[in-house]
C-alpha cells in the first residue's frame, strides 16, 4: 500500500443520492468539481458495469457485460446512456443490442460522439461467418436512440476479432480486428475506417496495416481517431515490446505517417490503449508493463507532432509507483491534459485501483501529475480505472468490480466542472477496448 503520495485526494460520497460536490482538482479549476457515481438500474453479480465508459460533450455511455432482464440474465451486454442536465448525469435510457441473442453475441466496448455512438461486438456471428464480428452505430434522434447501421469488414473471417476496439470522430469510424489473420498467418491484426457519405450511411473507406505487420502483433487492439488523423496500437509486437502506428488521410487515402515506440528495453506492451489530443499534435500510448521503477508498475508514453515527425516527448509514471499497478491500461487526452487508469494501483488500499491526471505545463513544455483519482470507498481489487474517458469538462471512469450494488456488479464515476471552463467539441477515445489475455 502507498503512504507516502503527496498528491492524492481520495474523492468521498456521502448521501444517499450517490452525488455530492467535494472538493476535487483536475483540468484548471481546482475547487469545484462534482461528483456523482451510479450504478447500473439491472445490477446483477459479476455484472462488470464500468466494463468500458466514453463521455462527449452532455452526452455518456456507460458498459455493462451482463445485467438482469427478463430472460434472467442478459449476457449480451447493456449500454447505459446518460445526459448532463442542471449540473447533473442522469440516466436516460438503456440499450441491449445482443439480449436474448442464439448465436452469442455480446457488446465489448462502446465509444460516443454527438449524437451517435458505436459498439463492438467481436465474437458476434455474421452473415455465415462465425464470430468474427461486428459493429453497430445508434443514432439520437428526436430524444430517442436507434440503431442505424451494422458494420462488417469486407474481408472478414472467422475468429478475427473485429470491434474489439472502436472509435468515431467526425464521419469516421475506425474498428480494430486484432485476430485478422495475413497470409494465413494468425494474429497479425487491422483496422478498418468507414466512412459517412452525403445520405448518411456507412461504408468502409479503409483497411489499414502497418508495413511491418507480422503473426501475432495484434495490430488493432486500441485504435482511436481524430480528424484527419488515427492511431492503431500493437501491443504483442516483437515478443510484446509493443508499438503503435499512425496513418493520414492525405485527402484520397489514409497512409501510414509513423511508427511510435519507446526503443528502452524495459518498455512493454506499448500500445495497449492509446489516444490522440484534440489538435491531433500529441498521442499517448500505454505501457503497462513498463518495469523501469519497480516491476510492471506501467507508464504512458507522450509523443509530439514537430513538423512532420512524432517526437517522443515524456514517459509518465505514478509519482509513487509499485510492482503490477499496470499504469495506462487506459488512456485519454483532452486538450493536452492525459488521464490514464492503473486498476491495479494500491493507493489506499491493496489493488483497488487509481487514474492519474497529468496537466501539460506550458511553461517548461512537459506534464505533471496534479491528482489521483479513486473509488469513494475503495476495496480491494475493484478495478477502479480500468476504463477511463476525459473530454471537456468531464471525467468518468469505471470500477469494474465495484459490489455496492451486486457482488462485482461494477460502478462508474463522473467528476464534472460546472463552469463552462472546457472546450465540450472534441474526441477522444476512451479506453483499452475488449478482453485483454490475463
Amino acid at each position: 500500500m502507498k503512504k507516502n503520495a503527496v498528491l492524492k485526494m481520495i474523492v468521498g460520497v456521502f448521501c444517499f443520492s450517490f452525488f455530492l460536490f467535494p472538493t476535487c482538482l483536475f483540468a484548471g479549476d481546482r475547487d469545484s468539481a462534482q461528483e456523482r457515481v451510479v450504478y447500473s438500474d439491472s445490477p446483477i453479480d459479476n455484472g462488470a458495469f464500468g466494463y468500458d465508459v466514453s463521455v462527449y460533450g452532455k452526452r455518456a455511455a456507460v458498459l455493462s457485460l451482463d445485467a438482469a432482464s427478463e430472460f434472467g440474465v442478459s449476457s449480451g451486454g447493456q449500454i447505459s446512456l446518460f445526459e448532463y442536465k442542471n449540473d447533473i448525469w442522469d440516466q436516460t435510457e438503456t440499450l441491449r443490442p445482443y439480449e436474448g441473442d442464439p448465436n452469442g453475441g455480446k457488446v465489448n466496448t462502446i465509444d460516443i460522439y454527438e449524437n451517435a455512438f458505436v459498439g463492438g461486438a467481436p465474437y458476434a456471428n455474421t452473415d455465415v461467418i462465425s464470430r468474427s464480428g461486428v459493429a453497430f452505430v445508434y443514432t439520437n434522434t428526436n430524444g430517442a436512440w436507434e440503431q442505424t447501421a451494422t458494420l462488417k469488414a469486407s474481408d472478414g473471417v472467422t475468429n478475427s476479432q473485429f470491434g474489439k476496439a472502436v472509435a468515431i470522430c467526425n464521419g469516421h469510424i475506425i474498428v480494430g480486428s486484432p485476430t485478422a489473420p495475413i497470409d494465413g498467418g494468425s494474429g497479425a491484426g487491422a483496422a478498418y475506417i468507414f466512412s459517412k457519405d452525403g445520405m448518411g450511411a456507412w461504408h468502409q473507406s479503409a483497411k489499414l496495416t502497418s508495413d511491418d505487420l507480422t503473426e501475432g502483433d495484434w495490430f488493432g487492439h486500441a485504435v482511436d481517431i481524430v480528424g484527419t488523423t488515427a492511431v492503431v496500437g500493437a501491443y504483442q509486437k516483437d515478443s510484446f515490446k509493443g508499438a503503435a502506428y499512425v496513418f493520414t488521410y492525405d485527402g484520397t487515402q489514409w497512409v501510414q505517417s509513423a511508427k511510435l515506440i519507446d526503443d528502452h528495453a524495459d518498455a512493454k506492451y506499448q500500445g495497449v490503449s492509446v489516444a490522440i489530443s484534440d489538435d491531433e499534435n500529441i498521442i499517448a500510448l500505454g505501457s503497462i508493463f513498463d518495469g523501469r521503477r519497480s516491476g510492471q508498475t506501467g507508464a504512458v508514453i507522450a509523443f509530439e507532432l514537430d513538423g512532420t515527425n512524432w517526437m517522443q516527448k515524456a514517459r509518465l509514471m505514478a509519482g509513487d509507483p509499485e510492482a503490477d499497478d499496470w499504469l495506462g491500461l487506459s488512456v485519454s487526452i483532452s486538450d493536452k491534459n492525459i488521464l490514464a487508469g492503473a486498476y491495479q494501483a494500491s493507493e489506499s488500499v491493496e489493488r483497488a485501483g487509481a487514474a492519474y491526471l497529468f496537466e501539460y505545463d506550458e511553461a517548461v513544455s512537459d506534464w505533471q501529475q496534479s491528482f489521483v483519482f479513486e473509488s469513494n470507498n475503495p476495496t480491494s481489487y475493484e478495478w477502479f480505472g480500468r476504463p477511463v474517458a476525459y473530454q471537456g469538462n468531464h471525467i468518468l471512469m469505471g470500477a469494474t468490480k465495484n459490489s455496492d450494488m451486486a457482488e462485482m456488479g461494477g460502478a462508474a464515476y463522473f467528476f464534472s466542472l460546472p463552469s463552462s471552463t472546457g472546450n465540450d467539441d472534441t474526441c477522444f477515445i476512451s479506453s483499452v477496448m475488449g478482453y485483454l489475455p490475463f
